[in-house]
């Protein structure tokens, strides 16, 4: 076991196919284990990269208090258990021989589209909530406008850098195939999470680059992607809470005082060696599968009041690393 600092320890990575390797991390805090979680290193010059999107959780209408145009159902969509179950892809776009070619699948944008400060970039085309569906902790529909940093996956090499939108389109000069959103941690090998601007949730809905919680004190689960210096694509999910194992995965029943800060996320993958970095989702959007060594889901926090329902939470869009 290589120790990284006082408070993370990783076992040394190992390869599951050509291009991708992966390691298992501890994160302890206080002589406390906090947090567990997996790193995959990926050289997408080996490898397929694809993010399959869900309009029935993209285009829901997620309104948390007061008035809604639609039904409430934050818990919607397809979570990574049901993305591998048979029975409830049945029209999806996943194949059993795309399945059995996967490597590597996770979560991906940092709000998941409940809130509507968040993209995707899918064979060109920008994906993002629509004018008919309010996002929670809003009043009203806003649309995308402003500097946003994403890390672009494709075209080659993969990058982050900040894209402009006006209205719901996307103004940048070049092509972007494929991207994801999310506030940038690391800049050029430094931690740069005090730049990533705060809207707490009692001011209504995030805009821009905005989280809705505290990058240094506030504990939960995430994902997040970096790059390396040798431009690799790292990949990162920490899961914090108790863990039981189901019948296909292993959750983990996240709790109030046990978890990793958006601040730390940034240090650890600094540590793993990123330059470059932003953060993807977090708290019950956190959901890793790994070929070879299984799937993990964090288990949200239960908010009856924003209509939820028990379960695992689903996802508006899902990261895959297949095999060529």
């Amino acid at each position: 076991m290589d120790q990284l600092n006082n408070d993370f320890c990783t076992i040394a990575s190992e390869p599951i196919a050509p291009g991708v390797s992966y390691c298992d991390i501890e994160f302890w805090r206080h002589g406390v284990i906090q947090a567990r979680g997996r790193a995959a290193f990926i050289d997408i010059q080996q490898v397929e990269l694809r993010i399959d999107y869900f309009p029935d959780l993209i285009e829901h209408n997620f309104f948390g208090v007061g008035e809604s145009r639609s039904q409430q159902l934050p818990n919607f969509g397809m979570s990574l258990p049901d993305f591998f179950d048979p029975l409830k892809r049945l029209d999806r776009r996943a194949t059993q021989q795309d399945l059995s070619k996967i490597l590597v699948a996770c979560n991906t944008v940092h709000t998941n589209f409940v809130r509507g400060n968040g993209f995707v970039i899918v064979d060109g085309q920008l994906i993002h909530k629509p004018e008919s569906a309010i996002a929670i902790d809003g009043q009203a529909y806003i649309p995308l406008d402003g500097q946003y940093d994403c890390l672009i996956l494709l075209p080659y090499p993969p990058k982050i850098r900040s894209v402009w939108i006006e209205h719901n389109m996307l103004r940048t000069v070049g092509p972007i195939q494929l991207a994801i959103s999310g506030p940038r941690l690391i800049s050029k090998g430094t931690n740069i999470v005090h730049h990533i601007p705060v809207c707490t949730r009692d001011r209504g809905q995030t805009v821009g680059n905005e989280v809705n919680y505290s990058p240094y004190s506030d504990r939960t689960s995430f994902t997040c992607f970096g790059i390396t210096g040798q431009g690799e694509l790292v990949i990162i999910s920490m899961f914090a809470g108790n863990a039981q194992q189901r019948s296909d995965y292993r959750c983990f029943e996240t709790t109030a005082d046990m978890g990793i800060t958006l601040n730390e996320m940034a240090e650890l993958l600094i540590r793993l060696g990123a330059i470059e970095a932003i953060a993807g989702g977090g708290s019950g959007d956190t959901q890793q599968y790994i070929k070879g060594h299984g799937l993990w889901v964090s288990m949200p926090r239960l908010q009856p009041q924003r209509g939820q329902v028990a379960g695992v939470r689903g996802l508006g869009a899902i990261l895959l690393i297949l095999s060529k």
